[in-house]
Formats: structure tokens, C-alpha cells, sequence
């Protein structure tokens, strides 16, 4: 299993913003609930599939990576 286009601009949007919630995900690529839960699945399973960090969540819903994290993936987005 692969990820595209949306899924890596998702990917992106959770990466530069420590504050981003799902909902703010659904308005801004105007889909569902549900679509982004299932695009944040799909992602983390990728994520695994290839030992990285994968997207966390707190009790309250913001998404998050840790710092040192964040570091790693845009560094490994970047090349």
C-alpha cells in the first residue's frame, strides 16, 4: 500500500502545524469526517510500514508529531 497526492498533503499540513485538528482538515480539502479519519489511517499504516514516526492524536483530537519527529520527516520530505 502506497499513499498519493492528498494523503501527502496531509501528511504536510500535520507536519508544519503543531495545532491542527481533523476538522480543520475536512474544510480545508472540503471532504468528510470520515474521509480524513480514513486518509490519517491510511497514512500511519504507511508510516509503520516503513518505520517512521507515525501521526499521534490527544485526548481532545489535535494531531501532532513530536519535535525531534517533525525534524526527521521534513528532512526525509525534503530529499
Amino acid at each position: 500500500m502506497s499513499i498519493n497526492n492528498l494523503d501527502c498533503s496531509i501528511l504536510n499540513e500535520v507536519i508544519k502545524n503543531e495545532k491542527i485538528f481533523p476538522g480543520d482538515l475536512v474544510k480545508k480539502y472540503n471532504t468528510t469526517d470520515r474521509n480524513i479519519r480514513y486518509k490519517l489511517d491510511n497514512i500511519n499504516f504507511y508510516l509503520n510500514k516503513e518505520k517512521l514516526p507515525v501521526i499521534k492524536k490527544t485526548p481532545k483530537g489535535k494531531l501532532f508529531f513530536f519535535f525531534k519527529e517533525r525534524i526527521l520527516l521534513e528532512t526525509m520530505l525534503f530529499f
